[in-house]
């Protein structure tokens, strides 16, 4: 979400390209972590399915936290 408001205040505002290159390198960057942190749970569960709803939850419960 973050991404794509930013990708189109830079679009509106004709800002230089540089700033979209930045978004998409911090977007790049989260799905790799993303990938790489599902293959580190995969091992620990042996099961790509319980390990994804692993990290949803946690992801869900730090939304909740302070």
């Amino acid at each position: 979400f973050v991404f794509v408001s930013e990708f189109l205040r830079t679009v509106e505002m004709q800002q230089p390209f540089s700033r979209i290159t930045m978004l998409a390198a911090s977007l790049i960057t989260v799905v790799l972590a993303l990938i790489g942190m599902e293959a580190i749970m995969f091992e620990f569960f042996n099961d790509s399915s319980i390990a994804f709803h692993v990290i949803i939850m946690v992801w869900a419960a730090d939304q909740f936290g302070t």
